[in-house]
């Protein structure tokens, strides 16, 4: 299982045309706020890139789009929802005395190969291959997660998209003038 491609569906619509280069200016200045933490333009940056170059490694014939058009708001949208997803399961992690150590996630990321963009003419730069990290952990606290909520519950899987339900509107996401869905 390669952690590092886990899915999240989408959950914003197109909207107004960002171009990411307007974020370039101010790499660690956040862009979103999931309660008290900040998600950095660079973090943004990272995980595009990290799709662009999944994109490439799979072979999909189509164009990854250019920054400014639709497509590629698209996937900045996409990119930020998952990153607000990840705070968000930190933060429930947090609550509910969830940990997963960093020893963990490095087992998990060479056992599927190594981090995405290592090896095989791999060129992703150090943020890139954090955000590579950060989405094996993420995986593994939702684990975590899904294992203490569906402990004692007769579905499982009821239990656990009820609890993320509520994770999700108790949530308090602070987006950036320009970064918010449908902005």
């Amino acid at each position: 299982m390669k952690a590092w491609r886990v899915s999240l569906p989408a959950l914003v619509a197109a909207s107004l045309v960002l171009p990411l280069a307007g974020c370039g200016d101010t790499p660690h200045q956040a862009v979103v706020h999931v309660g008290d933490t900040a998600i950095t333009g660079e973090q943004l940056r990272a995980g595009i890139e990290q799709i662009r170059a999944d994109r490439r490694r799979k072979g999909e014939g189509e164009e990854f789009p250019d920054p400014g058009t639709v497509g590629y708001k698209r996937v900045q949208d996409s990119v930020l929802a998952l990153l607000v997803f990840h705070a968000e399961l930190e933060h429930a992690a947090g609550r509910l005395g969830v940990t997963v150590d960093d020893g963990e996630v490095d087992r998990l990321i060479d056992a599927g190969g190594g981090a995405p963009g290592e090896g095989e003419g791999g060129s992703l730069g150090k943020e890139a291959q954090e955000f590579a990290r950060e989405s094996v952990r993420a995986q593994l606290l939702y684990q975590g997660i899904y294992q203490r909520v569906t402990r004692n519950a007769q579905d499982r899987r009821l239990a656990m998209s009820r609890f993320v339900a509520r994770m999700r509107d108790s949530a308090r996401v602070r987006y950036e003038p320009g970064y918010a869905p449908g902005s």
